[in-house]
C-alpha cells in the first residue's frame, strides 16, 4: 500500500453532490451509523485495508435521547464473521513492488494463503484527526500495513507484523481501538469448503465514544499469505436517539414537522376547492396534485428515517417510494411552474402542442432526478486505501450535469414565457392579470435570489467538497433549507391562484383598455385585493349581480 498521502485521503472523500434550483448547489455525501452489514464480502487482494466513517455524538452532547439510543454512544464489532477461502487450482503468491517496480504478477489470478499458519485480521477505530496517523512515509513510499518489506524499509519493527501501521512518535498516543483475530487456513482437502471461520466474541469489541466526533472503522488484512478474505456480519454504529446517522439526526423531527405543515395547506386548499368547486380553473388541479405528492412524499421520508432509526437498517421498498414521490414532485413543480408562465389557466385555456413538449421536459426531468436521487440514497461500500473512485464519482457528475442542464432549460424557458405573458398583458392593458403575475414574478426572483445567495454560502463552507467531515453537524440544516425554500414557493403559489368566486369569468374575461392619455403605473396598488375602476370593468354591476356577485382577485 504505497500512495501518497494526497491519494489516500483523496480515497477517503465521498463523491460530491451537486444540487441545483436556481443553480448548482453543492452537498456532501450520506455519512453512515446504522447496523452495517456485511454479505460475502471478500478481500481479494493482499495488504488491503477497508474502511467506512461516520458521525457520533457524546451522550453529554447528543441533540437528542430517545430509544432505542437512550443516551448511550458506541461502535460496536462483536458480530463479524471472517473466514478464508481455499486455493483455487491457480493462484499467486504476492510479491511487494521491488526498488519502485513492481514484479510481474498475473493479477487476474487468486491470491495464495499460507496454510502453515493463521492469517491475521485487524479492526481498528480511529477519530478524523488522528486519520493521519496511519502509514508511515519512508522516502516516497507510504507503508499502511507492517509487512516484510515495510519491515526492511525501516516503516515498523518486526514486532509488529502484519499490523496496521500508525506513526505515532514523538505526539500524544490518541485513543485508538485496536482488535486482532487469527483465522486459521481452510480445509485444504475439502475445496468445497469455505472452512474455518472465527466469530468474534463481543466482549472487547464495543468503542464507547466519550467524545463527539467523526470516526473511521479500519478492517485490515495485512497478512500476505491470507489469501481470499470474507467478512459475514455487521458493525453496530449507535447514537444516543438510535441507529440514525448522526449528520441526519434532525431530519426525523423535521419532516414530521413538515408533513403536519403540508397536511394543514392541504387541508385548507381542500376546503378551498369544494367551496368553489363550480368555479375552477384546470392550474388549480395541477397544483393540488403537487400538494398531495409533498403530503406523501413529507410522510414517507419521516416513517422512512424513524424505521431507519429504530431498527438500524434502511428499508430499501421505503427509500424507494419515498424518492419516487420527491421526484415526481419536483418534476411536475416545474412542470407547474413553467405552465403558469405562460398564462395556462389566466390569459391561455388551452396550452396545445406547447403542453406536450413541456411534459417531455418533465419526463426527462423525473428520470434523470431519480437515477441521480438512488446514486446518493442508495448505500456505499466502504471505501480503500489508496483505491480510487473515479468510475463512480465520473458516472455521479455525468447524471448531475444532465439534471443541471435540464435545470437550465426549465429556467430559461420560465424567464422567457413570464416574460412574453407580461409583456402581452401590458399591451393589453389588463391591469388585474397583470398583477397577479407581477407578483407571481417577484415571488420567482426572491426565490432565485435566496437559491443563489444559499448556494454560495455553502460553498463557502465546503472549500474542499470532498471531506465529508466538515461541517456534519449541520448538514441535515443545510439539506433541509431546500425543503423549507419549496415550501414557501408552494405556499406563495397556493396563495395566489387560491380558488375564490367567479374565479372562471375572472380568467376568460378580457378588461377593456384605457385611453392613451390615461395615467397608468403598474407599479401601484400591489397589496392584497385589487380594486379596479369603474370605467376599466368588463362587466357592469347588473352582470355582477346575475353571476353571483363581484369576482375576488388578489
Amino acid at each position: 500500500m504505497r500512495e501518497s498521502r494526497r491519494q489516500r485521503r483523496k480515497a477517503a472523500m465521498a463523491p460530491p453532490r451537486l444540487a441545483s434550483l436556481a443553480l448548482l448547489a453543492l452537498g456532501l455525501g450520506p455519512a453512515a451509523a446504522e447496523l452495517r452489514r456485511y454479505k460475502d464480502w471478500t478481500f481479494t487482494q493482499p495488504l488491503t485495508v477497508f474502511y467506512h466513517y461516520g458521525g457520533m455524538y457524546s451522550h453529554k452532547d447528543a441533540p437528542a435521547q430517545y430509544p432505542p439510543g437512550d443516551g448511550r454512544s458506541f461502535i460496536k464489532y462483536g458480530r463479524l464473521e471472517f473466514s478464508r477461502k481455499p486455493n483455487d487450482e491457480k493462484c499467486r503468491a504476492y510479491k511487494e513492488p521491488v526498488n519502485g517496480t513492481t514484479a510481474e504478477v498475473n493479477y487476474e489470478l487468486q491470491p495464495c494463503y499460507d496454510a502453515s499458519r493463521p492469517a491475521r485480521v485487524e479492526v481498528a477505530i480511529v477519530e478524523q484527526g488522528h486519520f493521519h496517523r496511519l502509514g508511515k512515509k519512508v522516502g516516497n513510499r507510504i507503508h499502511y500495513c507492517c509487512s516484510e518489506d515495510a519491515v526492511r524499509d525501516g516503516a515498523c519493527s518486526h514486532t509488529k507484523l502484519h499490523q496496521l501501521i500508525f506513526d505515532i512518535e514523538g505526539e500524544p498516543t490518541p485513543r485508538i481501538k485496536r482488535s486482532f483475530v487469527d483465522v486459521p487456513a481452510p480445509n485444504a482437502s475439502d475445496p468445497a469448503s469455505s472452512a474455518s471461520s472465527h466469530i468474534w466474541d463481543s466482549d472487547g469489541s464495543i468503542y464507547n465514544v466519550y467524545k463527539t466526533g467523526f470516526y473511521n472503522l479500519f478492517i485490515a488484512a495485512c497478512d500476505e499469505g491470507t489469501g481470499d478474505l470474507v467478512i459475514n456480519g455487521y458493525t453496530e454504529w449507535m447514537n444516543p436517539w438510535g441507529y440514525l446517522p448522526a449528520a441526519d439526526w434532525g431530519k426525523l423531527p423535521f419532516y414530521g414537522s413538515l408533513a403536519l405543515i403540508y397536511l394543514f395547506l392541504g387541508l385548507s386548499w381542500c376546503i378551498l376547492m369544494v367551496t368553489y368547486v363550480k368555479d375552477l380553473l384546470a392550474i388549480q388541479s395541477w397544483i393540488s396534485v403537487v400538494i398531495f405528492l409533498a403530503m406523501v412524499e413529507t410522510a414517507a421520508q419521516y416513517f422512512s428515517y424513524n424505521n431507519w432509526n429504530a431498527s438500524g437498517l434502511r428499508d430499501s421498498g421505503g427509500l424507494i417510494f419515498a424518492l419516487l414521490v420527491g421526484v415526481s414532485k419536483r418534476s411536475l413543480s416545474r412542470v407547474l411552474v413553467l405552465m403558469v408562465s405562460t398564462g395556462y389557466g389566466v390569459v391561455k385555456p388551452s396550452l396545445g402542442s406547447v403542453l406536450y413538449k413541456i411534459l417531455v421536459l418533465g419526463g426527462l426531468h423525473f428520470v434523470f432526478a431519480l437515477t441521480l436521487s438512488l446514486m446518493e440514497e442508495s448505500p456505499k461500500a466502504d471505501a480503500s486505501l489508496g483505491s480510487s473512485e473515479w468510475v463512480w464519482t465520473t458516472s455521479l457528475y455525468v447524471v448531475t450535469l444532465l439534471c443541471s442542464t435540464i435545470d437550465t432549460t426549465f429556467y430559461m424557458w420560465i424567464v422567457q414565457e413570464l416574460s412574453n405573458t407580461i409583456g402581452y398583458l401590458k399591451k393589453r392593458r389588463q391591469e388585474v392579470k397583470l398583477k397577479l403575475f407581477r407578483r407571481f414574478r417577484a415571488v420567482l426572483i426572491l426565490s432565485a435570489v435566496f437559491s443563489i445567495a444559499w448556494a454560495i454560502t455553502v460553498l463557502s463552507l465546503w472549500p474542499n467538497s470532498n471531506e465529508p467531515w466538515q461541517h456534519w453537524k449541520i448538514k441535515w440544516a443545510l439539506d433541509a433549507v431546500w425543503e423549507v425554500c419549496y415550501l414557501v414557493l408552494c405556499i406563495a403559489i397556493c396563495f395566489l391562484w387560491r380558488p375564490s368566486v367567479n374565479m372562471q369569468r375572472y380568467a376568460y374575461s378580457v378588461q377593456l383598455g384605457g385611453s392613451e392619455d390615461d395615467d397608468y403605473d403598474d407599479d401601484l396598488d400591489t397589496g392584497v385585493g385589487i380594486e379596479i375602476e369603474e370605467k376599466r370593468r368588463v362587466i357592469d354591476d347588473e352582470d355582477d349581480e346575475e353571476y353571483g356577485g363581484q369576482m375576488e382577485v388578489t
